[in-house]
C-alpha cells in the first residue's frame, strides 16, 4: 500500500528521522507512538505528500484513497451534520455527478450507467445513510442534532463530524492523529469497539496505551530518529521492550566489567617494557570495545518515577463543599440544587457527556 525508502526529514540542523525504510500493508492496524515533538505528525504530512522529505521517497500505490484526521482542524462547511456525511468522499461525489448526468441524458439503461452504480455500491453509497446515523450516534450525537448546521457546533463537535465522515466512507487507509482528543468517555469506548472490529487499514497516533492495546495489531515506534515496527499491539510491544532492556542491561554490565579489567591491566603494566605487547593488545581491545559499545536506551518511566509534587500545607478535613448550588447560562439551566463534597484522601473523577455538565464522584 505504502513503501517508504531511505526517508529522512530535517528542519535546519534538527534531524527528526533519518534513513527510514518500512512499509504499510493492507489490513494492518498500526499504533504510532513516540515522545512529543519526535515527528509523528510530520510523518503523517510526508505520507500525505503535504511536505517534501529531505531525502528518500514515499511511494503510495495507485488508487490508494487516504482519509486523514488531523489533531486540530478548522472544519468549514455550510452543511448540516448528517448532510455532510451523506455527501460522501471525493470518489462518491464524482460518481453521483456522473450518475446524474447520465440520467439527464436518458442513458440510465446504458452499460456505463450500470458500471457507475456498481462502483457506488462498492463504495457503500447505498447503505451510507444507515451507517452514517449509526456512527454519529456512537460518537455522541442525538438524532435531533443531525439537521444542525456544522458551523454552529463547537470545535470539538466539528472534529467529531469529521471523524464520523472518515469512518462512514470506505477509505483504503485512515491516518488518525489523536482521534480520542475531543471524545468523552462513552464516545471513546464506542470508537474503541468500532476500530477493534474495523476490517480496513489505519495508522493512528495516540498516547492512550490501553486504547492502542485494544485496537491495533502492529506498533510503530519513533524513537531517537529511528522507526521500529513490531507485530502485535502496544501491550505486546511493552513485553518485548522490557525483555530487550533486560538483555541490554546484562550486556552492558558484562561490557563495563571487561572495560574495567582492560583498563586496570593497561594502568598497571603500561610502564613495564616486558609487558609492552600485551599492553598494546589490551589498548586495541579497549578501542574496539568503545566502537562496539552497548548503549542502554533511556527508560521512559524514569521521569515519572522521579516526579514528586512539592510539599504543601495540609488543609482541613473538608477540601470542598457545594450546597444547593445552581448555575444557568441564559435560559439554559445547568445545575439546580447540587450538593457535593470532597474530603481529605478522596480521589474523585468528573465524568459525563460533553455539554451535559453531569457531575458524579
Amino acid at each position: 500500500m505504502i513503501a517508504i525508502t531511505k526517508l529522512s526529514k530535517n528542519y535546519g540542523k534538527k534531524t527528526l528521522f533519518e534513513n527510514i525504510s518500512l512499509s504499510i500493508n493492507s489490513g494492518e492496524k498500526i499504533g504510532l507512538i513516540g515522545p512529543n515533538g519526535s515527528g509523528k505528525s510530520t510523518f503523517f504530512s510526508l505520507l500525505l505528500g503535504e511536505i517534501e522529505p529531505s531525502a528518500g521517497e514515499v511511494r503510495v500505490n495507485k488508487n490508494t484513497h487516504i482519509g486523514y484526521l488531523p489533531q486540530e482542524a478548522s472544519f468549514k462547511s455550510e452543511q448540516a451534520v448528517l448532510a455532510e456525511l451523506l455527501e460522501g468522499d471525493s470518489r462518491i461525489i464524482r460518481l453521483k455527478e456522473e450518475k446524474e448526468e447520465l440520467e439527464a441524458k436518458g442513458a440510465a439503461g446504458a452499460k456505463h450507467y450500470g458500471e457507475v452504480l456498481h462502483q457506488l455500491e462498492t463504495l457503500g453509497f447505498f447503505e451510507l445513510e444507515h451507517k452514517a446515523k449509526k456512527i454519529l450516534m456512537g460518537l455522541g450525537f442525538k438524532e435531533k442534532e443531525f439537521a444542525r448546521p456544522i458551523k454552529e457546533l463547537s470545535g470539538g463537535w466539528q472534529m467529531r463530524v469529521l471523524l464520523a465522515k472518515l469512518l462512514a466512507c470506505r477509505y483504503d487507509l485512515l491516518l488518525l492523529d489523536e482521534p480520542t482528543n475531543y471524545l468523552d468517555l462513552n464516545a471513546a469506548l464506542w470508537l474503541k469497539d468500532f476500530l477493534a472490529g474495523f476490517r480496513g487499514t489505519f495508522l493512528m497516533i495516540s498516547h492512550d496505551k490501553a486504547f492502542l492495546t485494544e485496537v491495533t495489531n502492529y506498533t510503530l515506534i519513533l524513537e531517537r530518529g529511528s522507526f521500529f515496527k513490531v507485530r502485535g499491539n502496544y501491550e505486546h510491544y511493552e513485553e518485548i521492550r522490557k525483555e530487550r532492556h533486560i538483555f541490554l542491561e546484562k550486556q552492558f554490565k558484562e561490557q563495563e566489567k571487561k572495560r574495567e579489567q582492560l583498563g586496570h591491566f593497561v594502568a598497571r603494566f603500561h610502564a613495564q617494557p616486558n609487558k609492552a605487547a600485551a599492553v598494546r593488545a589490551k589498548r586495541t581491545a579497549l578501542e574496539r570495545l568503545e566502537k562496539e559499545a552497548v548503549v542502554l536506551p533511556p527508560d521512559p518511566g524514569e521521569s515519572i518515577r522521579n516526579f514528586r509534587f512539592p510539599a504543601a500545607r495540609r488543609g482541613g478535613y473538608q477540601v470542598m463543599r457545594l450546597e444547593k448550588t445552581c448555575k444557568s447560562y441564559g435560559e439554559v439551566r445547568v445545575y439546580q440544587g447540587l450538593d457535593f463534597e470532597i474530603t481529605q484522601g478522596e480521589k474523585a473523577v468528573l465524568a459525563g457527556e460533553n455539554g451535559e455538565a453531569s457531575l458524579r464522584s
